[in-house]
């Protein structure tokens, strides 16, 4: 990722958790559904709010999710 992205979203990490946070991705879901296999260990790299990695573990998806940005691990961990 550039340093213009990384420092636009570590400058604005609460906005774009609250952001992310209040839409749920259906067809993401569907398609995780689909083509991931329950029970298996899952990563999702770029984390972000948390909001998947918590719809991962809540669904029988073990997860751990990463992130560059310190802030937007803050956001996940919130």
């Amino acid at each position: 990722m550039d340093d213009r992205t990384l420092y636009v979203y570590q400058t604005n990490a609460e906005a774009f958790g609250k952001q992310y946070r209040s839409v749920e991705p259906v067809e993401l879901h569907g398609l995780i559904t689909a083509f991931f296999h329950r029970g298996e260990p899952t990563v999702d790299i770029g984390a972000g709010s948390g909001r998947d990695v918590a719809w991962l573990n809540a669904n029988g998806f073990p997860a751990v999710g990463y992130d560059a940005l310190p802030k937007m691990v803050a956001e996940a961990r919130a």
